[in-house]
């Protein structure tokens, strides 16, 4: 079992901001999941091969593991670094997954450039963020 590290270091700014970014996109499928149920029958009344059960299932996942991970980096848990690696890939692998499956319609008007853009920032600022000295010191990972 993971420990929490026992070092005076102060949480850098860069793991604070990306702590923040994880908890809103936990936030934000927490919402997903909770409004799926909420609107249900409405969801299940649209035209397409989106089931509410998959939104449902989907957010508290992401949201669950978000909520985990922000505990863990505002907390500075050793492994979180990698983790959090794991994490970022992770759901831009869903994303694209939701983007080109499951999202997909003739009738909507999408910039792929810019989705793509967005992601190639969100990871390299992600990777950036927490693979930073201060980030390694914080975590008690700078032997490794």
């Amino acid at each position: 079992m993971q420990t929490q590290k026992n070092n005076s270091n102060p949480r850098p700014f860069s793991v604070t901001l990306f702590a923040f970014g994880v908890l809103s996109i936990a936030l934000i499928n927490f919402f997903r999941a909770v409004f799926s149920i909420s609107q249900w029958n409405f969801l299940n009344s649209l035209p397409g091969n989106i089931s509410p059960l998959y939104m449902l299932i989907a957010g508290f996942i992401w949201s669950i593991s978000g909520f985990i991970l922000f505990f863990h980096l505002w907390n500075g848990r050793k492994g979180t670094r990698k983790n959090s690696l794991i994490y970022s890939v992770t759901l831009l692998f869903y994303y694209w997954i939701d983007q080109i499956f499951v999202m997909s319609n003739l009738l909507r008007s999408t910039n792929w450039f810019f989705l793509v853009l967005l992601s190639i920032v969100f990871l390299i600022l992600s990777i950036s963020m927490i693979n930073r000295k201060v980030s390694k010191q914080y975590f008690g990972d700078m032997n490794e």
